[in-house]
């Protein structure tokens, strides 16, 4: 009941993530071919990893965001995160290794995907930088939007679109009278610059947690009789 990871396969090989560890598995006879662990031994879930050309890429429970050699567990880099990321499946696109998570108050970041050096941050927090969407929160200091679900890519805009958690208190809405921005949200940002482009607010002013945490879809469909581009 705790395996909340996705296996993802490759070249025959399964990769199973769960309790800040990793098992390589022969996808045709179950057969154990290495096997990661990070310590410290974490009860936490995990949602997944993340593999493209010969990396496999894994958060852990301490923060920590680890590439290794798909081929033989062996440790690439190691970077310690600043904030506590979510462990879910590290997404990567452009050179990039993208993760979220959920302290302080919900965050997207970008990581060199052969180095592991920080290239950007993205919160749905705003600051006095954004006066239109703190206006949003009624006064009070903004808190929540929980990011903990890996986004999807859409290479031809070069646009990382990503859903955001609950504002906080999850539960009471009388103090931050307003939408809440950026809570409840779907985002479109800047996978190089990690730039806000555009968002679309499912819930304003959430008081139920209904968050808007599925994972984007992209489709091209006819719309009003016009090709489009569409997200689901």
């Amino acid at each position: 009941s705790q395996l909340e990871a996705v296996p993802v396969v490759q070249d025959g090989v399964m990769y199973i993530s769960q309790f800040n560890r990793v098992d390589a598995i022969d996808a045709r006879s179950g057969k154990l071919i290495w096997q990661y662990q990070h310590q410290p031994i974490s009860t936490q879930a995990q949602r997944g990893t993340g593999i493209f050309a010969g990396k496999l890429f894994v958060s852990t429970a301490d923060g920590h965001l680890v590439a290794l050699d798909a081929r033989t567990g062996a440790v690439l880099w190691d970077t310690k995160t600043t904030w506590q990321l979510a462990v879910q499946a590290p997404r990567w696109a452009r050179g990039k290794v993208i993760v979220s998570g959920n302290r302080p108050n919900g965050f997207i970041q970008a990581y060199d995907m052969d180095s592991g050096k920080l290239l950007w941050t993205w919160t749905p927090i705003p600051d006095s930088s954004d006066p239109q969407a703190l206006a949003t929160w009624g006064g009070q200091k903004p808190e929540g939007a929980p990011i903990w679900v890996s986004g999807t890519f859409d290479p031809e805009q070069n646009l990382l679109i990503m859903g955001t958690g609950q504002p906080e208190p999850q539960w009471a809405g009388e103090g931050r009278s307003g939408d809440n921005l950026y809570s409840d949200c779907i985002v479109a940002l800047d996978i190089e610059t990690g730039k806000l482009k555009w968002y679309f607010q499912n819930t304003p002013h959430d008081t139920h947690d209904d968050e808007a945490l599925e994972v984007p879809v992209l489709v091209e469909a006819v719309y009003k009789g016009q090709p489009r581009k569409l997200v689901l």
